[in-house]
């Protein structure tokens, strides 16, 4: 039997974070087309990794199996503007598990990775988005506890 490892990602994960950020991208824009990647999405997307895995304020975990990346999710510590008592909270911007591996606790054994980050820095609250015509997503997370406070609106003008 083969068991899954979640640890914190270094550099040479990047590679295949990127990967299944495609695929993650790919399953958002069949959603909605707003998340159609550029063409060089994936070279700025590998960037934008390769900074988070230097920042003291972000941290990556990455599940693994065989030697494989099949999950990840990108934590990180954001703020608010200065107007509110609560100065910063934890950000989840990604999680995701590979289609074949889903259904297993994996992203749940992500989330509370990430719980456990954000809880030994001493944060009291975590956000995230979701895409709201991803039912998947919406459940997972209201597993996971979470609940509405905003919706963010928009329109489009041309």
């Amino acid at each position: 039997m083969i068991s899954i490892k979640i640890i914190k990602a270094t550099e040479k994960f990047v590679s295949e974070i990127v990967k299944l950020w495609k695929e993650l991208s790919d399953h958002h824009s069949n959603i909605d087309s707003f998340f159609t990647r550029r063409e060089d999405g994936h070279i700025n997307f590998k960037s934008f990794v390769t900074e988070l895995i230097k920042s003291e304020e972000a941290t990556i975990f990455v599940a693994i199996e065989d030697e494989k990346i099949i999950g990840y999710t990108i934590a990180k510590i954001d703020h608010y503007p200065p107007v509110y008592l609560l100065e910063k909270y934890g950000a989840i911007y990604d999680i995701f598990v590979a289609l074949k591996h889903r259904k297993k606790g994996i992203g749940k054994k992500l989330w509370q990775e990430s719980l456990k980050w954000f809880k030994n820095l001493g944060l009291e609250r975590v956000e995230l988005s979701i895409v709201p015509n991803n039912p998947e997503s919406s459940s997972f997370w209201k597993k996971q506890g979470f609940k509405d406070y905003m919706h963010k609106l928009f329109i489009k003008i041309k």
